[in-house]
């Protein structure tokens, strides 16, 4: 088998449908796997790098699994919406499964909910979400499990188990390369007697019911959800983000879809049944990490998935939900751009050939008992479709057309007739695929061959894919012809004009937000009128609205948009304000004396209007100081005495309320207090004669500190007191006998005030270093008892 080649076969469906095979050229006949049933890798047969069309379905293996590409940042997935059976793969039983239970009952309607979304984001934005389908029942497969249980050992299960999680791979490959982050979604049914949206996060109900303060303490909790990556990335907290107003949930209950969680229901109660999540979200989302976070979304039946309308209108709510969520939150935006409403007399052609179709607007289906000939000049352009005989009731052929606008329609249909031909072809008009029928007509086909014959004039009261249906089964003897349909737009309905708000910022707190309303859409093309809710009582008008948001926090705009009509539209974001830390400033670099109060006069500016108390702290080096202000025009006039010499580097640090911290450090250069002294005597003999230096080490070296009005010597701490020349260790006084310090007090200089006589013995000056050949000077260094550190200086000759 090469691996390396690859077949696409595309096929007259629905839609132009590819069937995309890598292997060996037999491989669309017997696409069997051998390979055991555990322990292996996948073996999709799906072509990671073939060319994927938007909006076109392509297929698996046995055309179990269907992917319909997309190019918008979202993926949706219906596991469990499938119908076939086919008898090749035997049921999935707790015997053959070998687990106690198996749960084998099918989501009803996701299928065709995952296709009404796909349907809805095309109608909004022009583009598609990516979507993958399991049409098998979950008797035979359920892709939301580990292979094992999945498909239970059965190989063609185990195929299309491989075939669904490579389309999602691939889905999840071009979202990264194309935008690098996105959404997952899956979809599934619930039938529980709460009537809301159960949103699985992988968190269970015990965990939900842990109050939002326990959740954002507990890392584990987001690190074990399907928002881990999105969250740990968000300025927003886990919390807020599972279950706050800018939560999936909320936004949906906003919308009027109750969910949990959400602001509205934070968890399910004790006693209640809540899904939350399963394999395909912890496989395909963001709890290992990466870029595409995800949920699974359980709706409940009647009103959600249980109708063509219900769907449809729950899709058309859905477009909006996910936008506002995934911008507001994570930066995802879905471009809501919708095509403006079609003039009267616009039509759309749906031929029996998809080549020359545009397949965003026009599709058709056709069973295979269907043959196509060119053998009648009437075609409508190459060729047509013909059945003969009778068939089953599902032997129809089915033209679809987009219905982009509510309204009126004309209904035409064009055969090539013949003699042979019936006279009682059987059309059927539904308002959409699997809606209410609108028209169920007979038309002969024996006649008016050759042009467009009138089926009616219909109400279309829905976006998305309505349908004529030829029925082989209900139609009357003789050979049916199935050619062209043409839909003509009479009159659209005036549609409600879309409100949009750009952008849906983040912003600091005490920042200008500007709000651009620009992007909003009137289908007709009306002009519209604006009318904003900014919050806190505000209102504005116009186009752009502008606001300073005076606090951090989340801030909700309301914006309503009308067309002349009075028609209007609705839409709602959060703002995210942010805290802005106080600005400080501890004022200039200063030089100081040891003993100075030293002034800090501090200021601050801080934009959040309500984010007092401030707390501050200054770290003076040799201390701290703390308090509290409620007054930031103030400022903070703080004051410290300095006593130790040296630099200080002074830092102030307030904070917010909200935590916000910011610092500032001034330099304070605190100097000696200088005194006066006198050092006897003020020369040395070094001349290194024994005898004679021993009768210099016996004459004590007095130093006199002086006192002043300002200063009294007597009280220098005679223990701290040093005397050097700089570049010693340092000498202290010397000591008497008895243990004392020789030093005593004596008015020196006769000014009435006691001085401080301090000895040093010279021979400690020499050991010391202090007296040298070098010496040129003498210094004191002292510590006083009111805290000053002191520095006397006194020139000295050295003789040698």
């Amino acid at each position: 088998m090469k691996a390396d080649t690859v077949k696409v076969r595309c096929l007259r469906l629905f839609s132009l449908t590819c069937l995309v095979v890598t292997g060996c050229a037999d491989a669309l006949d017997d696409p069997l796997h051998d390979a055991p049933a555990t322990g292996r890798a996948r073996q999709a047969l799906v072509d990671p790098d073939a060319t994927y069309l938007p909006g076109v379905s392509y297929f698996g293996s046995n055309r179990y699994i269907e992917y319909i590409p997309g190019d918008l940042p979202l993926i949706f997935t219906a596991p469990h919406g499938g119908d076939l059976e086919p008898s090749a793969i035997p049921d999935r039983t707790p015997e053959t499964c070998g687990v106690p239970r198996i749960a084998t009952v099918t989501d009803a309607n996701t299928q065709e909910q995952a296709r009404a979304l796909h349907a809805a984001f095309y109608s909004r934005t022009g583009r598609y979400p990516h979507v993958i389908v399991n049409r098998l029942h979950r008797v035979k497969l359920d892709a939301n499990r580990a292979l094992a249980e999945a498909a239970c050992g059965a190989p063609r299960a185990e195929a299309a188990w491989d075939d669904y999680h490579a389309f999602i791979e691939v889905a999840k490959a071009r979202i990264l390369r194309d935008h690098g982050k996105g959404w997952y979604t899956d979809l599934h049914g619930h039938g529980h007697e709460a009537l809301r949206l159960e949103l699985g996060f992988d968190m269970n109900g015990d965990a939900l019911r842990h109050t939002d303060e326990e959740l954002d303490a507990d890392p584990t909790y987001e690190a074990g959800s399907t928002l881990r990556t999105f969250s740990e990335q968000s300025p927003l907290s886990f919390s807020t983000l599972l279950r706050g107003p800018s939560s999936l949930g909320s936004i949906f209950a906003n919308a009027g879809y109750d969910a949990v969680p959400s602001q509205s229901i934070p968890a399910p109660t004790v006693d209640q049944v809540f899904f939350s999540g399963g394999f395909n979200t912890v496989e395909h989302g963001c709890k290992d990490g990466g870029m595409i976070c995800g949920a699974q979304i359980e709706s409940w039946r009647v009103g959600v998935r249980d109708t063509a309308a219900n769907r449809a209108r729950f899709a058309t709510t859905a477009v909006e939900v996910f936008d506002e969520f995934l911008s507001t939150n994570f930066g995802i935006h879905v471009p809501l751009d919708p095509q403006r409403a079609a003039e009267p007399g616009t039509f759309i052609v749906v031929d029996n050939d998809n080549a020359g179709n545009d397949l965003t607007r026009a599709r058709f289906h056709a069973a295979s008992s269907w043959s196509t000939t060119a053998n009648n000049q009437q075609k409508h352009l190459g060729d047509f479709r013909l059945s003969s005989g009778d068939g089953p009731s599902s032997d129809g052929a089915e033209f679809f057309f987009y219905i982009g606008a509510p309204g009126v329609y004309d209904v035409d249909a064009w055969w090539p007739s013949a003699s042979t031909r019936t006279e009682a072809a059987s059309y059927r008009v539904f308002e959409l695929d699997g809606g209410p029928m609108l028209a169920d007509l007979t038309r002969s086909q024996r006649t008016d061959g050759g042009q467009w014959n009138s089926l009616g004039t219909f109400t279309f009261p829905h976006v998305g894919w309505a349908k004529v249906l030829i029925s082989r089964y209900l139609s009357g003897p003789g050979s049916l012809a199935a050619d062209a349909v043409r839909v003509t737009l009479v009159a659209a309905d005036d549609r409600a004009p879309i409100a949009r708000i750009d952008p849906t910022p983040t912003v600091p707190e005490g920042s200008l937000v500007s709000l651009d309303a620009g992007h909003s859409f009137d289908f007709e093309g009306h002009s519209l009128t604006y009318t904003w809710r900014l919050g806190e009582g505000l209102t504005a008008t116009g186009r752009l609205a502008t606001h300073v948001y005076p606090d951090n926090g989340l801030y909700r705009v309301d914006l309503t948009v009308a067309d002349p009509e009075g028609h209007t539209g609705a839409v709602s974001r959060l703002i995210t304000v942010t805290n802005v830390a106080p600005t400080v400033n501890a004022g200039p670099d200063v030089v100081i004396t040891s003993g100075d109060v030293f002034a800090l006069h501090a200021t601050f500016e801080d934009p959040g209007v309500h984010d007092a108390p401030w707390s501050w702290e200054v770290d003076w080096t040799e201390a701290t100081d703390g308090g509290a202000t409620d007054d930031k025009a103030a400022g903070l006039p703080l004051s410290h005495r300095f006593c130790m010499a040296g630099e200080h580097l002074v830092r102030l640090t307030v904070t917010d309320k909200d935590g916000g911290v910011g610092a500032d450090t001034a330099r304070v250069d605190v100097g000696r207090y200088r005194v006066g002294i006198d050092v006897q005597p003020s020369f040395f003999y070094l001349d290194g004669n024994p005898a004679l230096q021993a009768a210099w080490n016996a004459v004590p070296i007095t130093a006199h500190v002086l006192s002043t009005p300002a200063f009294d010597a007597t009280r220098l701490r005679v223990d701290t007191v040093r005397l050097t020349n700089l570049a010693g260790s340092g000498t202290s006084v010397a000591t008497l006998p008895g243990g004392q310090w020789h030093a005593l007090p004596a008015d020196i200089n006769g000014d009435g005030r006691l001085d401080l006589v301090l000895f040093f013995r010279r021979a400690d000056l020499i050991a010391s270093g202090d007296l040298t050949p070098d010496t040129t000077a003498l210094h004191l260094v002292a510590d006083a008892a009111d805290c000053r550190q002191v520095l006397g200086s006194q020139p000295v000759r050295v003789i040698r």
